[in-house]
């Protein structure tokens, strides 16, 4: 298929003027279908993997500045009161991270937030 990736080619590789066309082509077709990759830069890439990978889960932990102790639990300036918050859909409360409700809603966001801080130095082109 147009989606497999291509082989690599080797500089006295023995492809005929109509199989590197088509090889143009192919990379080319790939190129637009996956925003400028290649399937071989996405399989090298571990995007399409090409081995059975563990299940996602996000049991880690919430990144330090991120923690619920950094998050502001009054007003950052008096001109700024708690009145300017949205309310909870409950009404119980605003979107404010002390509300249990509020963090129990932000903490997947939260530690997805903090594996990527903490892998960002493993990350090509970051």
């Amino acid at each position: 298929s147009d989606l497999t990736p291509l082989d690599l080619l080797y500089p006295k590789s023995t492809y005929g003027i109509d199989e590197s066309k088509q090889r143009i082509a192919t990379l080319k077709f790939q190129q637009r279908k996956f925003w400028k990759f290649s399937s071989k830069d996405l399989l090298e890439l571990d995007v399409i993997p090409d081995r059975e990978l563990p299940v996602a889960t996000l049991g880690n932990y919430i990144h330090p500045i991120l923690q619920r102790s950094r998050w502001l639990t009054r007003p950052a300036t008096p001109a700024f009161t708690i009145d300017h918050l949205y309310d909870l859909k409950n009404a119980r409360g605003k979107w404010v991270m002390h509300y249990p409700e509020v963090e129990r809603i932000m903490l997947p966001s939260l530690k997805l937030a903090s594996r990527m801080l903490t892998a960002l130095h493993v990350l090509p082109g970051v």
